[in-house]
Order: C-alpha cells, then sequence, then structure tokens
C-alpha cells in the first residue's frame, strides 16, 4: 500500500483523536452508559444444525437497547467466545451513531441557549435546573447496586460531592427567590 492509501494504525488514531479539543463521543463515555449486557445463542433448526448464531443484546441505563449478531457458516466452527465478541462488537458499533446524536443534540442545544438573549437571573434559573438535574442523577447512582460495589472511600467521596451538589443548589435557589422579592 503506498504513503497516500496508508491507515492510520490503532495507536495513531488514538493519539491524534486524543490532541483534538472538541468534544467528541468516546468509547468510555458509551461504556459507561451500559446497564447490562445479555447473550443469546439461537440454536440450530432441522435444516441448519448446530448452534452457529450468537445475540448481543446491550442496555442502556435509560432502558433503550440495541442489539448486534455473529454467525458462523459451519456449525463446527461455532466458538461460544469468539461469537460474544463478535456480536457485541456488532451490538457497539451500531451506539455509535446514537451517542454522535445526542452529542450533536447537546450542542445545539447549548448554542441555541446561548444565542437566545438571557438575563443573568435567567441563566441562574438555567443553571439550578441544569445542576438539579444531576444532582437527581448522582442521587439514583448512590441508590444503586453499583454503588454498593465501589470502595467505601469511593462512596465517601460521592456523597461528599451530593452534599456539595445540594448545598451549592440551595444558594442558587436562595439567589432566585431574591429576583422575586426585588
Amino acid at each position: 500500500m503506498n504513503e497516500e492509501n496508508r491507515l492510520l494504525t490503532d495507536a495513531e488514531l488514538d493519539a491524534k483523536m486524543t490532541e483534538r479539543p472538541a468534544p467528541r463521543v468516546t468509547k468510555e463515555a458509551i461504556e459507561a452508559r451500559i446497564r447490562d449486557v445479555v447473550y443469546t445463542v439461537l440454536p440450530g433448526t432441522t435444516h441448519s444444525p448446530g448452534e452457529r448464531v450468537t445475540i448481543c443484546q446491550i442496555v442502556l441505563e435509560n432502558g433503550f437497547d440495541v442489539r448486534g449478531e455473529s454467525a458462523c457458516v459451519i456449525a463446527a466452527n461455532f466458538d461460544r467466545e469468539i461469537g460474544r465478541r463478535l456480536a457485541y462488537d456488532d451490538a457497539f458499533r451500531r451506539l455509535w451513531p446514537l451517542f454522535g446524536f445526542l452529542l450533536a443534540e447537546d450542542q445545539f442545544r447549548q448554542r441555541q441557549s446561548l444565542s437566545v438573549e438571557t438575563t443573568f437571573q435567567e441563566r441562574v434559573e438555567i443553571e439550578k435546573r441544569e445542576l438539579d438535574e444531576k444532582r437527581q442523577k448522582l442521587k439514583c447512582f448512590i441508590d444503586s447496586e453499583t454503588f454498593l460495589g465501589l470502595s467505601y472511600a469511593e462512596q465517601d467521596r460521592l456523597q461528599q460531592q451530593m452534599e456539595c451538589m445540594d448545598a451549592y443548589s440551595e444558594v442558587l435557589g436562595r439567589r432566585i427567590e431574591a429576583f422575586a422579592r426585588a
């Protein structure tokens, strides 16, 4: 392959992507939103005996799911681990455009909120609303089984974060109340 048609290696691609300054979808961000992964191996049929097809269902934290599959032509070549990996990769590939859409939508909404003239009071109300959404998400996480699996030190840091967010929200609420009285 000549230099003009040469593709980046995985390491070169990772290095170049890390240099990019703008927000982007990352594998880690997608993985952080996965709640469950379920595999199903389909049984053979009369016309096609033997296990050959693996289905992977990735369930996101909001309950939305995507599926991927893998299949081998000859049942004798079926390997459960290979099937799971290929089906997972297929399902995960389907998440990229969905998360790309979410990022684009988030960027769009940010531009819109900045493009509309807002008073500083409105910006404080927006800030409190966004903070309260984050507080609710953190509260849900703290109430989850996953939280209990964390180290005590990490649980403590998250509890401290929640307390700080609560105090911050309270201050913003008092500011908003003061706007109404003024």
